[in-house]
């Protein structure tokens, strides 16, 4: 009989569970069901990066707050340590006292920006890997969460295999009382029926797909032809999707109202009209996040009576929190890609010693920048021309053979050493190119490129594999990925220039890391460049933890070994612009260029993780790091000395961990 009763449980159990998952689900949550002592009967659509969290070494924080929650008498809204909400309550049923955890989700996108930033390169790095944003969970308010609660109560009251699971007959009445709100009908809020289909859809598809599928409808609801999607960085307008003669490429956008009559307008629910070139006016309507225009939506149309006027504005105000978290999403899949594209173009330069410097730099940035054809242009003093340093894509022989090159774009770039970003010719005030060029696209970037302090080409980016334009934040990514990949192209050449004799020289044997001889010759250019530049410079001080006694204990070849491993973690750490080198002793530094305290703190928690978690011959091995950064009196013997004296801080301290300079007290 007790058998029997179990696997009756457990099929009631299993029936429920499917209930739940389904309920959970449908309304993008995570619902926690907990018995009286506080063990858990059901989960359903757990949040990733919660349940990341719970399987890691902050579950005990976890616990301050769902803990905490699941034991309270009371209703009650948490937020807790990673960002995320969630709404607690109990459910009194018989002599049973069941509770609820219901949410888990960002309520606000400065939260879910945060959560990233800690995943990738703050204090939860460690636990970072693609299952940890597999299903993240979003919503309104909290008061949704409890138009959510009641909805559920609703369906334990209906489902049987909820009362069967528990045990009891459900009394709703009873159970009713724990929801002491009065709640604001979602519908009634909305004009839901017409764009539930897509707010239920956003999250699940990409930023681009996102953009199309709101157009889609709004052209199959409204019967509008000519709409566009925009994205608004600094009050520059890039278009994101289009339908109609938006589609087109020559029009020119420009706001005629000034930045704050756009707020006063998106405050008082007031529709804008904007100028776009020969076109005339569209209808502008905003969509605001925080106190910021993120994206603007864009109609042609001769008359927009009042009543559609209102719904697509409201539309416009309950999408802009899934259309910003999808561009979030957009940018931070975007990071991660070139971050892991950085590290494999570095790890080639370091492989090779007769790679084609210019041929790589050249295909990284065409990868980088999906294009299908990009040149990079070198400047000739002598001749005072422009000529190819490297092409790729079609028709690559047609512009090696142009006698004018770069005369209408590249040489204003060199010159002003400043970028260009297009997406129309027309727009930009540019002539087109030859017809025989043959251009797909007439969206592109033109970026310098600088070693050292010298101007030495034009790097110029076009005809994006998708089709679509390049915006802004392709702009900045180039400037990130440009700077970078400069630097270490530089280090590679000026590797390469030297000879057998000149490498051992500057190389430290044991390690095969870099000398103190060839750190403090490179210490003092990216000392002077941090000053000409005003660009961020920071240096690490390295010291193995007890090193005298492990040599004392093992002896010196065991310790030369340890040295080696901790040479092998530097290199797989750090990025190929960062120069690392054997100090003296058991001392390493690393020289950070364009590096900020906050970075330079995040790289040495690394590689003191690293180190920690590494299995050593004899004993573990740990080391503890000091940091500085280079100011504005910056000089490299203060550079070396401010993080040396921060090392001796992490050492007073308790060794096994990272100090900052903050100064002489």
């Amino acid at each position: 009989m007790t058998c029997l009763a179990s696997r009756m449980q457990k099929q009631e159990q299993s029936r429920w569970q499917e209930v739940q998952n389904a309920f959970a689900e449908k309304n993008s949550v995570a619902v926690v069901l907990l018995d009286e002592k506080g063990c858990v009967l059901c989960t359903s659509n757990d949040n990733s990066l919660c349940s990341r969290l719970l399987q890691s070494e902050y579950s005990p924080r976890c616990e301050e707050f769902c803990g905490k929650a699941a034991k309270m008498d009371s209703a009650c809204h948490v937020k807790c340590h990673a960002g995320l909400n969630f709404y607690a309550f109990p459910l009194q049923i018989g002599n049973r006292k069941l509770r609820v955890i219901l949410g888990r989700a960002f309520l606000k996108t400065e939260d879910y920006r945060l959560a990233t930033q800690k995943m990738i390169e703050g204090e939860w790095a460690h636990l970072f890997s693609a299952e940890a944003f597999e299903n993240i969970h979003f919503s309104h308010s909290t008061v949704e969460f409890e138009r959510i609660a009641k909805k559920f109560i609703e369906l334990a009251k209906n489902e049987p295999s909820f009362t069967e699971l528990i045990g009891v007959e459900l009394d709703i009445a009873e159970v009713e009382k724990i929801v002491r709100h009065e709640v604001m009908s979602f519908e009634s809020r909305v004009d839901f029926h017409y764009w539930r289909r897509i707010f239920n859809s956003l999250l699940d598809t990409d930023y681009k797909q996102a953009c199309n599928w709101i157009l889609q409808f709004l052209n199959e609801k409204f019967g509008i032809a000519d709409l566009a999607l925009f994205q608004i960085r600094e009050f520059s307008f890039h278009r994101v999707a289009a339908f109609g003669r938006f589609s087109q490429k020559r029009f020119r956008v420009q706001v005629f109202e000034e930045e704050h009559h756009l707020y006063e307008a998106f405050n008082r629910s007031k529709v804008l009209q904007i100028k776009i070139g020969q076109e005339g006016r569209a209808w502008f309507f905003p969509i605001v996040v925080g106190s910021k225009i993120s994206h603007a939506l864009l109609i042609k149309s001769d008359h927009l009576s009042e009543e559609i006027t209102r719904r697509i504005f409201r539309f416009c105000r309950e999408i802009r929190l899934q259309l910003e978290i999808l561009r979030l999403r957009y940018e931070l899949d975007r990071q991660a890609l070139l971050t892991e594209m950085i590290k494999k173009f570095n790890r080639t330069l370091r492989k090779s010693k007769h790679i084609d410097i210019w041929g790589s730099f050249l295909q990284f940035c065409s990868d980088a920048m999906q294009s299908e054809r990009c040149s990079l242009l070198f400047y000739d003093e002598k001749s005072r021309r422009l000529y190819v340093k490297a092409a790729n894509g079609p028709h690559v022989e047609v512009i090696q053979r142009e006698e004018n090159l770069g005369r209408r774009i590249a040489y204003r770039v060199l010159k002003e050493g400043r970028p260009i970003l297009a997406n129309s010719l027309f727009a930009a005030g540019l002539e087109p190119a030859p017809t025989d060029w043959n251009y797909q696209s007439e969206s592109f970037i033109s970026f310098p490129v600088i070693i050292g302090n010298k101007k030495v080409g034009v790097l110029n980016i076009t005809d994006r594999r998708d089709g679509s334009e390049y915006d802004e934040f392709d702009l900045e990514i180039l400037k990130s990925v440009v700077s970078q990949v400069s630097l270490a192209v530089e280090r590679a050449a000026f590797m390469s220039k030297a000879d057998e004799y000149e490498q051992l020289s500057i190389t430290d044997e044991l390690t095969q890391l870099s000398n103190r001889r060839y750190l403090e010759a490179r210490l003092e250019e990216e000392v002077k460049r941090s000053q000409r530049s005003g660009l961020p410079l920071a240096f690490l001080m390295i010291d193995v933890d007890d090193f005298k006694h492990y040599n004392d204990s093992f002896g010196h070849t065991e310790g030369d070994e340890v040295l080696r491993i901790l040479a092998n973690i530097l290199r797989e750490t750090l990025r190929g612009s960062d120069i690392a080198a054997r100090y003296g002793g058991e001392e390493f530094s690393v020289l950070l260029p364009q590096t900020t305290l906050k970075e330079a703190q995040a790289i040495a928690e690394r590689i003191r993780r690293k180190v920690e978690q590494t299995s050593f011959p004899n004993r573990q091995i740990t080391i503890s790091i000091g940091i500085s950064v280079c100011r504005a009196d910056c000089q490299p013997i203060r550079l070396v000395a401010s993080a040396d004296k921060a090392l001796y801080e992490a050492k007073k301290k308790g060794k096994n961990r990272v100090e900052v300079f903050l100064g002489d007290k």
